[in-house]
Formats: C-alpha cells, sequence, structure tokens
C-alpha cells in the first residue's frame, strides 16, 4: 500500500463508520476505532506467546515494543481518526438534512368545534405515511408534526408494523396536534435511538 493510499483509508474508513452506525453506537464507535490499534497488538502478542516457544520477560518485551511504536505513532494516528470522525459525523448532518425536506401528508384537517373523540381505528383502518429522525419536517394535514405539542387520544395504543420492516410488529400510541383552527390525528412510536413511524387513519 503507497504511503498516500495508508492514511486515506485510515481517514476514509471511520468517516464511513461513523455516517452508517446508528446514533445510540457513534460514541462507542469511536472508541473502538481509536484503541483498535492497541487491540490488534495485543492480539498479535498474545498469539505470539501462544505459538511461539516460552521466552523470559517475553510481556515486559511486548510492553516496551508498545511503548516505542506509541510514542511515534500516537499522535498521527489520532490526528487522521479526528479527520475521519470531522469527515463522517459531516456525512451524517447531510444526510440528515436530506431526509428533514419537508415531508407532507395530506390528511383531512377538520375544524377544532367539530372534532369529536373518536375510538382508535382497527388496525386495517391505518395507513403508514413516514418514517424519519425527530424534527425532520414532517407535516401531517398541513401542520407540522414536531412544531405544536402531542396530545394523547385517550385510546388504547394499536399494534402496527415498521412501515419499512413489515415483520417488526410495533406500539403505536394515538396523537392529535392542532393549531387555532384545525386539528389532525396520528399514530406515532419510535421504532430506534430517534427514529420515529408514523400512521394515519384511512
Amino acid at each position: 500500500m503507497s504511503m498516500w493510499l495508508q492514511p486515506l483509508v485510515a481517514i476514509v474508513l471511520p468517516a464511513l463508520l461513523i455516517a452508517a452506525v446508528p446514533q445510540r453506537w457513534v460514541k462507542r464507535t469511536v472508541i473502538f476505532w481509536l484503541l483498535s490499534p492497541l487491540i490488534v497488538f495485543a492480539g498479535a502478542v498474545i498469539l505470539e506467546i501462544a505459538t511461539r516457544p516460552a521466552t523470559p520477560n517475553a510481556l515486559g518485551t511486548a510492553f516496551y515494543g508498545l511503548m516505542l511504536v506509541s510514542s511515534i505513532l500516537a499522535i498521527p494516528w489520532l490526528v487522521v481518526c479526528l479527520i475521519g470522525f470531522g469527515i463522517g459525523f459531516g456525512l451524517r448532518r447531510l444526510l440528515r438534512a436530506r431526509s428533514a425536506e419537508v415531508r407532507t401528508v395530506e390528511v383531512p384537517a377538520l375544524p377544532i368545534a367539530a372534532t369529536p373523540a373518536p375510538a382508535a381505528p382497527t388496525r386495517s383502518a391505518w395507513r403508514d405515511v413516514h418514517v424519519g429522525f425527530a424534527h425532520d419536517g414532517l407535516q401531517i394535514g398541513g401542520l407540522g408534526v414536531w412544531e405544536y405539542p402531542w396530545r394523547p387520544t385517550g385510546c388504547a395504543p394499536v399494534k402496527l408494523p415498521h412501515p419499512a420492516h413489515l415483520a417488526q410488529i410495533h406500539s403505536y400510541d394515538i396523537y392529535t396536534i392542532n393549531d387555532e383552527r384545525y386539528q389532525v390525528r396520528f399514530a406515532a412510536a419510535e421504532l430506534s435511538n430517534g427514529v420515529w413511524g408514523f400512521y394515519v387513519s384511512t
């Protein structure tokens, strides 16, 4: 591998990892990647001790070698990792910004005075309308879902599938949001950390 290709790979790999992993794994991924050379070194030492004849002070020699290599490579490794992490977080923001383009779901928005407190529709009466991050600009019935407080309807949660993975069944709570004139109703569930699914009644 060429001298230019090595640092490029060391930057690109953590960038792709940070951009791809779910939010709840980001910190663990950063820590694991920073410590990965130490993990590889420890694995090599264990393999060497297990497969070669015993030598006096093998662990001391390994520790001395680790200190020697660390004194030379620790700072360059940290620099390329930080560059890669920075690019990865930039990619995450870019991907989230693209998903945050306003998504409007057309459903009837009823005047508040004319809105009854209906019972929850059956499972077959719901249709999925959106999967996305919190605060991603979703609108239902012309109202921004994340701009108004969600008011529980008092209806029992309804069991519905993940809109993108139909084998996964989640419990969706039923809410209403309203402005001064109109009210809309939807079912929502946090499907994973920061990712929400939405249904509306048909």
